[in-house]
């Protein structure tokens, strides 16, 4: 189990935060309806934030058939990536749509869609890879729990971790093959099924060595 673990977790990241330089891009003009995307989901964004709903609400309407009738093969996709980009568009209706979400869940959903959306037009140098250093330092904060034997400040530190890596998922799955894509979310479920082990010292270490790389 243990050799399991630190080699899911390190392949995890490995897979993750790998910038997609193999990724080639179409001429300016076959982008320019996804740039325009682009800037639609920033709009949505920043409304978001701001709690205007309504304006939000609008804008991504407006996405919906741009989305499903974008030409994929000018930005490298394939029909896999386009699931991820509809089902990230319906997350984001959803959360607009919802009278009961928190204002913070419908802000995640919106960084979401929107770190989605850029790593579309920027394959070489998403936004989400900004976040790096702030994920990777509270799974380090999570390690320092276990350390200190301290369950339930790991718990809440785990559920931070696992809610800042929910807004980059999406778009760290952009563009990787179906099994790729497959063993992050495997992956994923495997680490919340057995985050218990985490806080036994023993189980623990080869997990955070399987995410030094």
């Amino acid at each position: 189990m243990h050799r399991r673990i630190m080699f899911l977790f390190g392949a995890l990241f490995l897979l993750s935060f790998a910038m997609t330089t193999d990724a080639t891009i179409a001429a300016e003009d076959d982008r320019e309806e996804w740039v325009h995307l682009h800037v639609q989901a920033e709009d949505v964004l920043r409304d978001v934030t701001e709690k205007q709903y309504e304006q939000a609400r609008k804008t991504l309407k407006e996405m919906s058939k741009p989305i499903t009738d974008a030409d994929y093969s000018a930005v490298s996709l394939d029909i896999h990536d386009l699931s991820i980009l509809v089902t990230s568009y319906e997350r984001m209706e959803q959360a607009l749509t919802s009278t009961s979400l928190p204002h913070e869940e419908r802000v995640r959903e919106a960084h979401r869609f929107f770190y989605l959306i850029n790593a579309v037009i920027h394959p070489e140098e998403p936004k989400w890879l900004e976040t790096r250093d702030d994920v990777l330092g509270q799974l380090e904060d999570v390690r320092k729990a276990v350390e200190r034997d301290d369950s339930v400040l790991f718990q809440r530190l785990w559920n931070e971790w696992t809610l800042e890596f929910h807004k980059v998922q999406a778009a760290m799955m952009l563009r990787k093959t179906p099994s790729e894509q497959e063993e992050l979310r495997s992956l994923l479920q495997f680490m919340t099924d057995h985050r218990h082990r985490l806080v036994e010292g023993d189980e623990a270490e080869p997990f955070f060595q399987g995410a030094r790389f």
